[in-house]
This record gives C-alpha cells, sequence and structure tokens, in this order.
C-alpha cells in the first residue's frame, strides 16, 4: 500500500472510532440512587423537570451563584436518599414532588441593580440624597435633588450664580453614572419633589410640595392647613408640552399618583382624615370620581393592577388587627402602629380582596406586573428576616435593605433577597427587575 494511502486509510479509522458514542457505564457500577432513578419512569422525569426549573433560574439571574449551591446540595442530598431509606422510591417521589412545587413559584428574576452615586451634582454645599428617581424605557435614568441655598454654578449654563432653591431634577445614561443633563425646577427652599412617574407616552411627571408664592393658588384649592400645595409636573420627551398641574390641596397628604395612557391621573390621598383614591381628568382639569379606603390604615403608595380596572396594590402601616387574608410572612409580633402590610384593594367592593402583614419589614416601594408583586423596603431588625431567604434570592448577606417578591393573588412569597442599596425605585420590565438606589 503506497504511504500516502497508508495514512489516509489511518486518519479515517481514527475519526470514526472517534465519533461513536462511548459507553462509560459499562465498567461502572450504578449509585443505589441511580438504580431507583433508572427504574422509575415517574421519578426519572421529576429529576429532569427539577433539573430544567433550577436551570432556567440560574439563566435569567445576575448572580446565581447562591441558587447553584442549593441545587448541588439539593443533588447531593438526593443521591444520598436523605429523608428517605435508602433505595426507597415512593419516599423519593414524595420529595422530589415536593422540591418541585416549592421551586415552581419561584419567579424568574433578573435583578439588576444600578448604583446612583450624583456625579456632577454631589459637593460639599450640595450632599448627593436624591428625593426620588426612575428609570425610563430607554433606560435612561432621572432622578430629583432638593436644592439647598448655596453659591456655586448654574447647571445648565456653568454661569456663576447664587440659588436660593428649587429642586434639581438631573438625567443620566443607563448606568446611572454619567450625567447627560440637569435643569433647576422651581426657587423657594422648600420646593420638595417626591414621585417621579412616566405614563406610556413617555412623558415624565413630577409630584412634590411647595409653599412658594410662585406657585399658581386658586379660590377653589388653597394652601392647605401647613401651607403647602402639592404640585404636578409633566415634562414631556421632547421638553415642549411641559406642563403644570395646579396644587391639589385638596389633600391633607397627597401621597402618590399614576397615569394611564391618555394622560389622566389616579390619585391617592389624605382627604377628610379618610385615604381616597381619586380620578382626574387632566384635559378638562376636574375630579371624575372618588373612593375611600378601609379606615386604620396610613397608605405609602399604591400600583394600578394592568388590564383590570379598579384593582389596586396599596402598602402602608397599620395598628389595625384581623385584616389578614392570608400569612405569608409569619410574624408572630403583636400589630402595632409600625406593622407594615401589602394588600389587593377593589374600588367596586371598596374592601381588600387579599391582604398580608409584613414581619418587620416596611417597604417604600411598590411594583406590579402580571406574574409578581415586588415591594422593596428596609428593617431595623434585618437579621430576623434571614430566613425568609428563597433559593433564588441574589445577595444573601444580611443588610437593612429588602426586596420581596409575591404572587398576583400575594398568598406565595416568589423572591427574596436583601440588597446591597438604599432602594429609591422599582420597575418591572420584560427581563428583568430594575432597583436604583444609593449606597
Amino acid at each position: 500500500m503506497p504511504l500516502l494511502s497508508f495514512f489516509a486509510a489511518l486518519i479515517f479509522s481514527c475519526s470514526v472510532s472517534a465519533a461513536e458514542p462511548v459507553d462509560h457505564e459499562i465498567n461502572t457500577p450504578k449509585t443505589p440512587f441511580r438504580e431507583v432513578l433508572d427504574s422509575d419512569p415517574e421519578l426519572r422525569a421529576l429529576n429532569a423537570d427539577i433539573s430544567q426549573i433550577y436551570y432556567g433560574l440560574e439563566k435569567r439571574m445576575s448572580r446565581p451563584s447562591f441558587l447553584k449551591k442549593n441545587r448541588k446540595q439539593w443533588e447531593k442530598d438526593a443521591a444520598a436518599f436523605k429523608g428517605c431509606p435508602e433505595k426507597n422510591a415512593a419516599c423519593l417521589l414524595y420529595l422530589f414532588e415536593r422540591k418541585k412545587a416549592a421551586l415552581s413559584v419561584l419567579a424568574p428574576i433578573g435583578l439588576q441593580i444600578i448604583k446612583l452615586d450624583g456625579e456632577g451634582l454631589a459637593s460639599p454645599e450640595l450632599p448627593f440624597s436624591p428625593t426620588s428617581a426612575a428609570a425610563a424605557e430607554d433606560g435612561s435614568v432621572f432622578l430629583t435633588v432638593q436644592a439647598r441655598p448655596y453659591a456655586g454654578v448654574d447647571l445648565t449654563t456653568d454661569a456663576p450664580v447664587n440659588k436660593t432653591g428649587g429642586f434639581i431634577l438631573a438625567q443620566y445614561d443607563e448606568t446611572g453614572k454619567n450625567k447627560e443633563r440637569a435643569v433647576r425646577i422651581g426657587g423657594n427652599p422648600t420646593d420638595f419633589p417626591e414621585r417621579l412617574r412616566f405614563d406610556p407616552n413617555g412623558a415624565l411627571w413630577i409630584s412634590g410640595r411647595t409653599n412658594s408664592s410662585l406657585a399658581p393658588q386658586s379660590d377653589v384649592l388653597p394652601a392647605n392647613k401647613k401651607g403647602r400645595a402639592y404640585f404636578l409636573l409633566r415634562s414631556s420627551p421632547n421638553g415642549k408640552d411641559d406642563k403644570v398641574i395646579r396644587p391639589f390641596n385638596l389633600f391633607s397628604r397627597f401621597i402618590d399618583f399614576h397615569v394611564d395612557s391618555v394622560g389622566d391621573l389616579t390619585m391617592l390621598g389624605d382627604y377628610q382624615n379618610r385615604t381616597a383614591v381619586i380620578f382626574y381628568n387632566t384635559r378638562t382639569e376636574g375630579y371624575e370620581n372618588a373612593f375611600f379606603l378601609p379606615e386604620g390604615n396610613e397608605y405609602e403608595a399604591f400600583v394600578p393592577v394592568r388590564e383590570k380596572r379598579g384593582l389596586f396594590y396599596v402598602i402602608g402601616r397599620t395598628k389595625k388587627e384581623g385584616q389578614a387574608t392570608n400569612g405569608v410572612f409569619k410574624t408572630t409580633l403583636p400589630i402595632t402602629r409600625e406593622s407594615a402590610f401589602v394588600a389587593l384593594y377593589d374600588i367596586k367592593t371598596q374592601t381588600f380582596k387579599s391582604f398580608t402583614y409584613l414581619d418587620d419589614f416596611r417597604p417604600t416601594l411598590l411594583s406590579a406586573d402580571e406574574n409578581s408583586v415586588c415591594l422593596a423596603g428596609e428593617s431595623a431588625v434585618f437579621k430576623r428576616l434571614i430566613p425568609y431567604l428563597t433559593e433564588n434570592a441574589e445577595y444573601t448577606v444580611p443588610s437593612p435593605y429588602i426586596l420581596a417578591c409575591l404572587s398576583p393573588e400575594l398568598k406565595t412569597l416568589r423572591y427574596f433577597t436583601f440588597l446591597p442599596v438604599r432602594p429609591k425605585a422599582i420597575s418591572a420590565g420584560k427581563n428583568n427587575l430594575k432597583i436604583l438606589g444609593v449606597e
């Protein structure tokens, strides 16, 4: 045989041998766990389902190390028949069914943390402490800072000025690090922005309070008893169609608001010693309807349920017992004025469809989509909350700052993690949950 033909034949035979599958288990005895798994199709299918759920959760997470550690421990315990007699398929089947059920309720959260450091705003005269923040659909970060009286440089013209108040609205890129623009709004030292919201058309809305003599007053809505007027400022994406909604002095406390697709407002505030949900038509500048929320609670934020007009999630504090419809958080603490809660409110019946107390966790931010209701806030005794950490938690080092997500009916804890930042905004997107915060 010619030498060239010999080497060609040798290479061909080697490539064919390498392509053939090798059964590594021919000479390797099966473990007791593998024997049981291979002999039970239902158990084998459950094992595959559990692996797939783990994989799906890990794929979405930015920090899956804690989940991977739990998965490896689960696989180790299962192989050792932990909690079951050896080779007992029925017992393993029970454990696998429970494990699949527990994993199935976990939310596939892809958590994105954006740390705000106030680049271009912070200074000895103006310490960085954003009063509100929000992320636009394109990822841009907006925040407000109360402007204290100081002599410095105008943020838009770089000219020396002596400002005496108002507040600053700043825009950053999607990282929250690079300032793109900043403008000063208002002119009174007590002007205080409290909420930022984007409407479905991309316009930015700012709510806050002021006692500035420049704020438009009316006979219908004079300043409230504390001398404050609550305002709403609308800033369009092109910056040309800005509009100031007249002060809402109807409220003794203006709490929160949301804007629908046509620009009309749903507002939450205290009115005549009750908390009310009020609908406001921005085109006619008239109130259309109002509903009172149950008494005995102090409300802090709300969010409408998408596609279901008349349903709202609310958070707050309460001293009223006997409201819970379920107990996601197994608190044994007495209900006091500082006891926090989250609830689903139905305007039609003016009652809570679902209500749960929160265990030593006071949320201040609220977001909801069709899969989860997420709360972000703080706890003074956060180490008590370690047992609530879910397997898909991304930050497990105990801290005062917490994020929790519940099922839409508020019956199941789907995600619980500590946060490395103090949350200033929370928003649910298609692929992740975004937290804007400061260290």
